[in-house]
């Protein structure tokens, strides 16, 4: 993260029209044509800023895993993941309450499923 609270990510796209900025230092796909290694295809790296308006940390006292996101409709974003966390945050509306992994608390192999739902201003 930079002084102002944007994230930066880098990968690889293959896509032949990934979205770019007007000031970007390439606009246009220079991918090649996969010759070089032709498993992995033709691609070009790709640098995306991402201004942080709203930022969260999610879970107990364990090691606690998102595994996907979507964003919904309404603007709240969903999360399917698992905890070994014994103290995982819930409402009192959550379909299961408490952690009913067996092992100690922490133990991935211990660990229980979960869905998060956190609104679009970044409460639960």
């Amino acid at each position: 993260m930079d002084s102002q609270g944007n994230a930066y990510v880098a990968g690889n796209s293959q896509s032949q029209d990934f979205a770019v900025t007007a000031g970007a230092a390439r606009r246009t796909w220079r991918g090649g044509d996969g010759q070089v290694n032709p498993e992995a295809g033709a691609g070009n790296g790709f640098v995306v800023k991402i201004q942080a308006i709203d930022s969260t940390l999610l879970g107990g006292s364990a090691e606690d895993r998102p595994m996907s996101i979507t964003l919904a409709p309404d603007g709240s974003v969903w999360t399917v993941g698992h905890t070994p966390s014994t103290d995982f945050p819930v409402t009192e509306d959550a379909t299961q309450l408490t952690n009913r992994t067996v092992g100690e608390s922490g133990d991935l192999r211990a660990a229980d499923g979960v869905v998060s739902q956190i609104s679009d201003d970044g409460s639960p």
